[in-house]
């Protein structure tokens, strides 16, 4: 398993746990970057937790948003699922000061969300940088876009 931990140690906290591929023996790049993962909210007196799908590709991008913010503390970095279950914008004032916005869906269009806010600084950047990186290399992208898929060829 590979965490990215947004924010504090038990509270005011989003949690990303990827455990697996969900077709480990998939080469190509369209079934072979479904991950299983959990995604857990801690803000206030809310608490959440769902599983479901997300894509390896996904924390490549966000990890390169990420590591620009955490150069110029300016900007945003953006992580939204395929499915649009999960949606987390980082937003840097150029001070230090990092806000988080999410929301997080039941299930791929379900209309019951939790919508959270968190406040950050730039201290929490550089442990949100390792998960990004533990979770890339454990399960890096695989085959290309436009390839053919290995059913196919």
């Amino acid at each position: 398993m590979a965490e990215v931990r947004i924010g504090g140690a038990a509270r005011e906290c989003l949690v990303i746990e990827v455990f697996e591929r969900e077709r480990p023996q998939s080469t190509d790049y369209y079934d072979g970057n479904w991950l299983h993962a959990s995604v857990q909210v801690h803000v206030g007196g809310f608490d959440g937790r769902v599983s479901g799908s997300l894509r390896a590709e996904e924390f490549v991008g966000f990890r390169d948003e990420v590591t620009a913010l955490h150069q110029s503390l300016d900007g945003d970095a953006t992580f939204r699922t395929m499915e649009d279950w999960l949606t987390v914008r980082m937003k840097g004032d150029g001070r230090g000061q990092i806000e988080v916005k999410g929301q997080l869906h039941e299930d791929p269009g379900s209309v019951n969300r939790l919508m959270f806010r968190l406040e950050l600084d730039q201290t929490f950047l550089a442990s949100i940088l390792a998960g990004l990186d533990e979770v890339v290399t454990r399960f890096p992208v695989r085959g290309h876009p436009g390839a053919p898929r290995a059913e196919d060829a």
